[in-house]
């Protein structure tokens, strides 16, 4: 479900573009903003530890790494609760959301990944 909502998100925000305001992030509150820079400030180690997972060919180091992996999600659960009352404000219209997904890609690249499923990295273009 979720996948299927992100991927809604930038099929949209590819097709529509940005809204061409001065800022262009006009509809992302300052609150919002803030609890985005808290989430992702909350993601980088889990981050660095699932890369270290994927990168390791020896089985035990990568179950060592699994073990800090699920402690460290564990530690996230005061994020994750800031980052449902962002999900929740998903339903502000679309407009909204490709203002996040752009926000996000531009403001926090190491947590695209993540909170939206793409790479900062990702050839996905969002301009019209």
């Amino acid at each position: 479900m979720r996948k299927s909502v992100i991927l809604f998100v930038v099929v949209f925000a590819y097709i529509w573009g940005c809204s061409g305001s001065e800022d262009k992030y006009d509809l992302i509150s300052k609150e919002d903003r803030r609890s985005l820079a808290q989430v992702c400030k909350c993601m980088e180690p889990v981050t660095i530890y699932k890369e270290k997972m994927a990168s390791e060919s020896d089985t035990l180091l990568k179950r060592m790494y699994r073990d800090s992996f699920e402690v460290k999600v564990g530690e996230m659960l005061p994020c994750l609760e800031e980052f449902e009352k962002l999900e929740v404000k998903f339903g502000n219209g679309e407009k909204y959301k490709n203002q996040m997904v752009e926000y996000i890609r531009e403001k926090h690249p190491n947590c695209a990944p993540l909170m939206i499923g793409i790479g900062p990295d990702d050839s996905v273009n969002t301009k019209k």
